[in-house]
């Protein structure tokens, strides 16, 4: 694979690659017909989106079979394409580098877009999380999870800030600094293996009141005592799930900080409030955030910069004359934080 590539594209470009393998057998590349593909993206259509390890493991057809009988939800249309490019990208390189083909017989293909209800299309979406079971989450990981990991701290800055799950879990001891009279997270990709959404992405936070009131710097000073790395820790059990230690957060194979931890998530503390199957995950803080400061009435320009978003900005312009700032975000945050767990 190109080495530009990060870890997690290559490895959705090989999870294509094997189910369309799956479906018409090792063809080679120059046998392949406009008809091949479209097939591909009819069969792509009943292919269950769930990452339960049971049937991500199954072939396509034992796949697309028990989505039908355990009425699972199935790939849109959105991921129904993305798997569709990889394997066009594929033709393209066939004939553009290796010239093992004259014509690409995929050029011009598209995915049929399927017209859904505005009403299922919403029922589908993810959902915000309400305050009275922010405040549930809380208590139960503060309550359950040791103090120097990952579940415990980053649904509470998650809450708080509103910053995206792996922005958090990607944390090193030295992206928490003092800044003036501020204790600040700096949201970056500068170091190896960090990544950002994009260019808006990159911010310095202050850390919220309500954050350090959860004993958020002495947290962190207990990290720079032991000669930390990373910032957070992750809970390591033998075989008979007993604690054995804590160790630091590291990537997946796919690249990511917290890709185990977001299933965990879902499974232990959004299962644990009651929430189980209603389409809310850890990026729901996100949106509860949001709904947050705009019910405390936090300037949207502001909203934007805390949240590290474009939300309608012109890019180029959304680039320009932003300073820290830090003084306005920590009035915006704190603001926030009591709409946040506010009963509706």
């Amino acid at each position: 694979m190109n080495s530009s590539f990060s870890v997690q594209f290559e490895k959705s470009i090989e999870y294509s690659v094997r189910r369309w393998i799956e479906l018409h057998g090792n063809l080679p590349v120059t046998s392949f017909n406009r008809k091949h593909l479209a097939e591909f993206s009819e069969a792509l259509k009943g292919l269950p989106t769930t990452k339960i390890r049971q049937v991500s493991n199954l072939s396509i057809r034992q796949a697309i079979l028990l989505a039908k009988i355990e009425n699972l939800e199935t790939m849109g249309v959105k991921i129904r394409k993305t798997r569709i490019d990889h394997i066009k990208r594929i033709m393209q390189y066939a004939k553009n580098q290796m010239g093992i083909i004259i014509t690409d017989p995929f050029e011009g293909f598209q995915v049929n877009l399927e017209k859904r209800k505005f009403s299922y299309i919403n029922s589908r979406r993810r959902k915000s999380i309400p305050p009275r079971k922010i405040l549930e989450m809380i208590d139960f990981c503060t309550s359950n999870y040791h103090p120097d990991t990952i579940d415990y701290w980053a649904p509470i800055l998650g809450a708080y800030t509103g910053a995206r799950r792996e922005e958090i879990g990607q944390l090193h001891i030295n992206d928490v600094q003092e800044r003036a009279e501020y204790l600040v997270l700096i949201i970056t990709d500068e170091r190896e293996g960090q990544k950002v959404k994009n260019f808006h992405s990159l911010r310095t936070l202050p850390v919220p009141s309500a954050v350090l009131s959860f004993g958020f710097r002495e947290f962190v000073e207990r990290r720079l005592a032991s000669n930390a790395n990373m910032l957070f820790t992750v809970s390591h059990f033998d075989n008979k799930e007993k604690l054995r230690n804590l160790i630091e957060i590291r990537q997946s194979g796919r690249g990511r900080y917290t890709e185990t931890y977001g299933t965990r998530f879902v499974r232990e503390v959004i299962g644990q409030i009651g929430l189980a199957n209603q389409h809310v995950s850890f990026h729901s803080l996100r949106h509860s955030w949001t709904d947050a400061a705009r019910r405390a009435g936090i300037n949207s320009e502001i909203r934007r910069i805390c949240a590290g978003r474009l939300d309608g900005e012109d890019p180029t312009e959304a680039k320009y004359g932003a300073s820290l700032m830090l003084a306005e975000k920590l009035t915006a945050l704190d603001a926030v934080a009591p709409f946040l767990t506010l009963s509706e």
